[in-house]
């Protein structure tokens, strides 16, 4: 699940740019998925 390897590497430690790197995504698209995370 996308969403549960976006939170496993920002927990350790990488920035959401390289996120979006890792997972092919823009950086918008990771930030808004993440606040959305957050909210829950």
């Amino acid at each position: 699940d996308e969403d549960k390897r976006m939170q496993a590497l920002i927990s350790s430690g990488y920035t959401q740019r390289n996120v979006a790197k890792i997972l092919g995504r823009s950086e918008e698209s990771v930030k808004s998925r993440l606040s959305r995370l957050r909210k829950k």
